[in-house]
């Protein structure tokens, strides 16, 4: 992905629906690494957390202004849904408040964090590219989560929306401190683990981030997205060997999980192994075939092997599905640089 992949709407994965690698090299492997999604969340479902009192209705947060009525009811009980871990409702509500122009935002996000739980990983990815184009106001999200932070304080999934919400608004150090309070409140949720990790690798902590990815895995080794993100931060470093044994066990784990066949593919990439590369990011496109980022990298592997009809086409595709985002604006440019 451009950007490897990890987490998020917290959701997390590493890396982000969008990417930057373009023709001039990698554009830095290292910089396609930054894994998170911003939109994918990587809570999870084992603590219990706070209900409503019985006999009293959940309130809409108060980040989100709502008049009276029917949607705004719906938005405090995909709050509590979000805060008891229930994800099958959570997902029944989000998709229904999706129709509405004032929650169709947040009720993605929440739909991406549900989906990551889940661990349907490329519903997880559709929501968040979805997202991403919405372009939620600034703020607008970490709002909302602020205010269900302050109903469910005992939930951890909440921290880890709202350290998500924060990611996708640029604001790393605030993500930090929401993930360290979902710590607090559970600190053997690989999910979390994950999440924290993702955040310190990109605040230059790298010795602590490849702790806690590994403390992760040992918790749960069948969490594929954690090997996923493991794997981005492996490439960040450039140990690209590392990179593609651990994507690989991602692969293995789940063989239907786009953004690990991406970012395996980048690992490839990096080592001169054009032709696997090309094979990965097809796998990911057939998976999902939105996804921008899967084609801006089947681009530049084609470039590479001076393939420019086959560049061509893959970075018009990604200027098609991502018209007026940063991963089109790339291809645009690359596309540019091609020989006429």
């Amino acid at each position: 992905m451009v950007k490897p992949t990890s987490s998020p709407a917290r959701c997390v994965v590493e890396g982000k629906p969008g990417g930057t690698t373009d023709a001039r090299g990698s554009e830095n492997v290292k910089k396609a690494l930054v894994v998170m999604l911003g939109l994918i969340v990587l809570l999870s479902g084992c603590s219990s957390s706070r209900r409503a009192p019985s006999g009293k209705a959940s309130r809409t947060p108060s980040g989100m202004a709502a008049p009276p009525g029917e949607p705004a009811e719906s938005l405090a009980l995909a709050g509590r849904a979000l805060a008891d871990g229930d994800w099958q409702e959570l997902i029944r509500i989000a998709e229904s408040l999706r129709g509405d122009e004032q929650y169709t935002r947040v009720a993605t996000h929440m739909l991406a964090t549900a989906h990551l739980m889940l661990e349907n990983y490329n519903d997880n990815l559709r929501a968040a590219i979805a997202l991403q184009k919405m372009r939620p106001k600034s703020g607008e999200l970490s709002e909302f989560y602020k205010g269900l932070s302050s109903e469910y304080p005992a939930s951890p999934h909440v921290f880890l929306a709202l350290g998500d919400a924060h990611v996708s608004e640029g604001n790393l150090r605030a993500a930090l401190q929401a993930f360290e309070e979902g710590m607090k409140l559970n600190d053997r949720n690989p999910q979390i683990l994950v999440s924290l990790a993702v955040v310190k690798r990109n605040l230059g902590k790298s010795d602590e981030a490849m702790e806690l990815y590994q403390k992760a895995i040992q918790i749960d080794d069948r969490l594929a997205h954690a090997h996923v993100s493991l794997g981005a931060a492996y490439l960040a470093q450039r140990k690209y060997s590392d990179a593609e044994r651990v994507l690989r066990r991602a692969t293995e784990l789940r063989g239907d999980y786009a953004l690990a066949w991406v970012n395996l593919g980048l690992a490839c990439r990096a080592r001169g192994s054009l032709d696997q590369a090309i094979t990965c990011y097809q796998k990911s496109i057939s998976l999902v075939p939105e996804h921008a980022s899967a084609y801006l990298n089947l681009g530049a592997a084609y470039y590479y092997k001076k393939d420019y009809a086959g560049a061509r086409e893959a970075w018009g595709k990604a200027v098609e599905l991502d018209p007026d985002g940063p991963t089109g604006a790339s291809a645009r440019r690359n596309l540019a640089r091609l020989p006429r």
